[in-house]
């Protein structure tokens, strides 16, 4: 996980680099914020929460990190070293796809 988010920090861009968990299981935005944020979304898997964070980012909207109490339930599904694989692969898919204009406003 830290070899995630030091990769993480160096590919993306500032407001979404200085995330602490990028990946946590809760997302929240406003109604207004949507239509500057779902219809550009392109990932699936685990990487979209990156891609939903970039482009608040890039629309300009504030994004916060906020403690909410949260209970883990038993059995992880993560598979470590595939899963850890995965999410490479999806973070440099999504920096190219960033760097060649995939998510150019309409």
């Amino acid at each position: 996980m830290h070899s995630f988010h030091l990769f993480l920090r160096i590919r993306t861009p500032p407001a979404t680099a200085a995330i602490k968990d990028t990946q946590c299981g809760f997302k929240l935005f406003s109604r207004p914020t949507l239509p500057h944020i779902i219809p550009y979304m392109h990932s699936e898997g685990w990487i979209f929460d990156v891609e939903m964070l970039m482009l608040a980012e890039s629309a300009g909207i504030p994004v916060a990190e906020v403690r909410v109490g949260w209970k883990e339930g038993k059995g992880s599904k993560l598979k470590m070293f595939w899963d850890s694989v995965g999410r490479a692969w999806g973070l440099a898919i999504l920096r190219v796809a960033w760097a060649i204009g995939v998510y150019r406003r309409r």
